[in-house]
């Protein structure tokens, strides 16, 4: 149970950075809206790739918990976790490719 846990800080913390970058580089964009139309168009594009790291974050920190607990229903929250996870990840692949 000790490398599964130290497995999920580790995601839940690239999680939690990916999603308050974003967080910051919308808040950016947003105070800069004037100065360049480009910054417009893409800003919800942003927030969307933002607010897709938030569940996994929030599963990831659930998870952890839960793990360190023993918690019985850990495996529940890890599921949870990993579809987050997948989820982030397909819709981070389908961004990239468009």
């Amino acid at each position: 149970m000790k490398h599964l846990l130290i497995l999920n800080l580790l995601l839940t913390a690239a999680a939690v950075t990916m999603a308050t970058v974003l967080g910051v580089v919308c808040l950016l964009y947003w105070f800069n809206l004037d100065a360049a139309p480009r910054m417009a168009r893409e800003l919800p594009g942003i927030a969307r790739l933002a607010a897709v790291f938030v569940p996994p974050a929030l599963f990831g920190m659930l998870a952890s918990w839960a793990v360190h607990r023993r918690h019985a229903v850990w495996w529940l929250a890890q599921g949870l976790f990993v579809a987050g996870l997948v989820f982030a990840s397909i819709y981070v692949w389908e961004f990239a490719q468009s």
